[in-house]
């Protein structure tokens, strides 16, 4: 089992069951090893997170399952507000006035690529930090046309997330992606499936301690998805990139004290 496999399998497996089952069959590949490492870097960090925003999402992004559960959540969603919460506009403004400098993290995931000027959108999460605070932001690298309403970009590697939050006055901590060949290709099409299905089978019932109902929901999609033998055999997933071809991109950046 190669490293990256294998940590993947020891951080699903690490979950508790509802959640083990989520990562393997309704999230995209690439949003659980953003979510892995994610996890990996607020428990190793000192960061006191009391204010959380989460901007342009949910209550239920994943990511909030790895903060504390102590921690104020608010949501900030163009969904919910489009005037107000775009991202495009200058929050810097005094109708955001009761957010600024509020939160200790601020969360944007996967959402740049919708946005015209997401340049501006790094100097608004920026102006949501308190001295101190950090932002992440997931982005996929390569990826075709989806979602609603806008899209505009296929992906941003990381000098593009580096520069973004180094021209909103940002220090970054850790910018990095997952190269891999084999997704590179899933995802340009935006042929993705969840883990349990594109997944090398090992790591889906083999790598993982698997209850009698994670198998049986594992099973119940390999047999309603027989067609995705042939489009993703269970091998080459996680196998490193020869070529640099990044599949999702993700940045840490702090607003300086």
């Amino acid at each position: 089992m190669g490293a990256l496999l294998k940590d993947i399998s020891d951080f699903i497996n690490s979950q508790r069951g509802d959640l083990r089952i989520r990562l393997l069959t309704d999230m995209d590949p690439a949003r659980v090893v953003s979510l892995m490492h994610f996890s990996l870097f607020f428990k190793n960090s000192d960061l006191k997170i009391q204010k959380i925003a989460v901007v342009s999402g949910s209550v239920n992004e994943p990511e909030l399952l790895f903060c504390p559960t102590d921690a104020t959540v608010t949501v900030l969603s163009y969904e919910n507000d489009p005037y107000l919460y775009d991202l495009t506009k200058d929050w810097s403004a005094s109708e955001y006035k009761q957010h600024h400098a509020a939160y200790d993290l601020v969360l944007c995931e996967q959402v740049l690529e919708h946005l015209l000027d997401p340049a501006r959108a790094f100097h608004n999460l920026a102006t949501l930090l308190k001295p101190g605070g950090i932002t992440h932001v997931s982005v996929p690298a390569i990826n075709n046309t989806h979602g609603e309403p806008h899209y505009f970009y296929a992906g941003f590697p990381k000098a593009t997330l580096e520069a973004f939050a180094g021209n909103a006055g940002l220090d970054v901590l850790l910018c990095d992606s997952w190269n891999s060949d084999k997704a590179a290709r899933m995802y340009s099409t935006c042929d993705w499936a969840p883990i349990a299905v594109s997944g090398p089978l090992n790591l889906s019932l083999q790598g993982l301690k698997l209850c009698s109902k994670n198998i049986r929901t594992v099973f119940g999609i390999l047999s309603g998805r027989l067609s995705n033998f042939f489009t993703y055999p269970f091998q080459g997933l996680f196998t490193p990139s020869k070529n640099g071809n990044a599949t999702c991109t993700w940045i840490f950046a702090r607003k300086s004290t």
